[in-house]
């Protein structure tokens, strides 16, 4: 992304409610914290720990981090030696960035290589099992853009619209935003995000195939169980296999 396009993406983008306190919580007293697709800092300039590092791949992102006062480490969340870590975090369903299995993979690889032998890797996303199971491609067509937000950009008002293509076999979904001015329609952007989300069943297997053991999964960042008709967010804990 350009910076222009990274700070409309950061304004529709904006987090899960209570997504930095939880953060903050988890991160509260430890020594060496390192956050994965960190973007603009949104959530690890919130952190309170020793140390608290912030790695993303992208150029604008990285700008805009800059930009807000917050030094983030340009990376691949794939394949880094950043040191020993206390607690790695991928907010926000980052971990859906990774669009294939061979790049999830290397991920959890990395992961596992810069954890302490406490350390913990903490992630959340939305719940895809339900959607996944009862929804057809058919059902969302992708030439049909829906207003999806309303925002402000340095005093202009906006209007985004989201269209996305659905490939179910590869749980591979992309999101086309455009971007127009509230005033006279005027389109001044277009972003096309990518991602894959993942199945509840497929987390333990492809954490252990890493050499990480699934600890806790919950349906929200107060703890509550998850359940896949209902729960809306899968919040993941794990652990190295050895801890």
């Amino acid at each position: 992304m350009t910076p222009d396009e990274a700070r409309l993406y950061s304004l529709v983008h904006d987090g899960a409610p209570g997504d930095v306190a939880f953060y903050q919580r988890l991160a509260r007293g430890a020594g060496r914290v390192l956050e994965l697709g960190c973007g603009w800092g949104r959530v690890a300039s919130q952190l309170d720990a020793r140390e608290v590092i912030g790695l993303d791949a992208d150029p604008g992102m990285l700008a805009l981090a800059a930009a807000h006062g917050f030094t983030a480490v340009e990376g691949d969340m794939r394949s880094f030696e950043l040191g020993v870590f206390d607690l790695v975090i991928v907010p926000f369903t980052g971990i859906y960035c990774l669009t294939t299995e061979d790049d999830l993979r290397a991920c959890l690889a990395s992961v596992r290589r810069a954890l302490a032998p406490r350390g913990r890797l903490v992630f959340d996303a939305y719940a895809a099992d339900r959607f996944h199971e009862e929804s057809l491609p058919e059902d969302y067509p992708d030439d049909l853009f829906e207003l999806v937000a309303e925002i402000e950009d340095e005093g202009e008002p906006l209007l985004v619209y989201e269209a996305s293509t659905w490939d179910r076999p590869t749980r591979r979904v992309d999101a086309r935003y455009a971007y127009e001015r509230a005033r006279d329609g005027a389109r001044i952007a277009e972003l096309v995000v990518g991602h894959r989300y993942l199945l509840t069943t497929e987390l333990a297997p492809l954490l252990a195939r890493a050499g990480l053991a699934l600890e806790t999964l919950a349906g929200s960042f107060e703890g509550e169980p998850f359940e896949p008709a209902r729960s809306g967010s899968i919040v993941v804990t794990a652990c190295r296999d050895d801890a």
